[in-house]
């Protein structure tokens, strides 16, 4: 693997990398759903969950809840 591809910046770096190996730079747009606040999804329980579930991503990110 030579590149991790953010989702939150899915677009963009998607293009860079589609540029970089010649294919269509354009993701098409299915499937699509209102934003929401995914927080309040969660309580501590979960939260904690997925903390101790995906560390090593969070901490590689430096995602905050």
């Amino acid at each position: 693997m030579d590149k991790v591809i953010r989702f939150e910046n899915l677009n963009e770096e998607y293009r860079e990398v589609a540029q970089i190996i010649g294919i269509d730079p354009e993701l098409p747009h299915l499937n699509s759903t209102k934003p929401s606040d995914y927080k309040s999804y969660y309580d501590e329980e979960t939260k904690n969950i997925i903390a101790d579930w995906f560390a090593e991503d969070i901490k590689k990110f430096n995602y905050r809840f």
